[in-house]
């Protein structure tokens, strides 16, 4: 007696349907499932507003590129000095591990540093400090010190 064999696309495609079939009835409960998420679920009271917010962050993140627009010609005072950031001169890194939104990298906080010149040009202290993002446009300036070389 000679046996045929089906091919596997033959086989594969009644064992999805029965898989996808089988997944959606959603009928059995697991066993680690202890039922609070739907008791919780069930007793919460409903509100009129059925829109979809995304949940509060906990702290703002913001691009490199906005830091350096926001702090730009802001006032750092450090050791009685006031300090002006310069765009063209100030750099600043992300601290911390970044998130991934779209395309740009964000960070919740940001090291800076200002070099600083005086009169005729040569080179001072740097300024080094801290900008924390607090909301969509606003901002906090930390940890302002002058560095020692």
């Amino acid at each position: 007696m000679r046996v045929r064999s089906r091919p596997p696309a033959a086989i594969a495609l009644p064992l999805l349907a029965v898989a996808l079939g089988g997944g959606a009835c959603g009928g059995g409960t697991s066993g680690t499932h202890d039922g609070t998420r739907s008791e919780q679920a069930i007793s919460r009271p409903t509100t009129g507003d059925t829109s979809r917010r995304p949940p509060p962050q906990a702290s703002p993140a913001w691009p490199h590129a906005k830091v350096l627009r926001r702090i730009a010609r802001e006032i750092v005072q450090v050791d009685g000095r006031r300090v002006r950031v310069d765009p063209a001169t100030v750099t600043c890194g992300g601290e911390g591990r970044a998130s991934g939104r779209g395309r740009e990298r964000r960070w919740g906080s940001f090291t800076c540093i200002q070099p600083t010149f005086n009169g005729a040009g040569t080179a001072g202290p740097d300024v080094v400090f801290r900008v924390e993002p607090t909301g969509r446009r606003s901002f906090r300036i930390t940890d302002q010190r002058v560095t020692r070389y």
